[in-house]
């Protein structure tokens, strides 16, 4: 599945050096709470779900942010 990167920090004190915020990534459900991702290293890693967004969920926020504001 595609997923877009919002954010690369879990907290103030940690950052997850090999995501991009902004760009696409391929991924996979692995818990309730983790996508299995292969990061800009290569390497395949768990990052939290929260750090992503679908391209519909994406979509959708963006629709969101322009009804409010027009």
């Amino acid at each position: 599945m595609k997923l877009i990167c919002t954010k690369n920090t879990a907290n103030k004190k940690t950052i997850y050096k090999y995501l991009t915020p902004g760009k696409i990534y391929e991924g996979s459900d692995y818990s309730k709470t983790q996508y299995m991702i292969r990061d800009d290293n290569g390497e395949v890693s768990l990052y939290p779900k929260k750090n992503f967004h679908t391209p519909e969920e994406s979509r959708d926020e963006k629709i969101s942010t322009i009804l409010k504001n027009p």
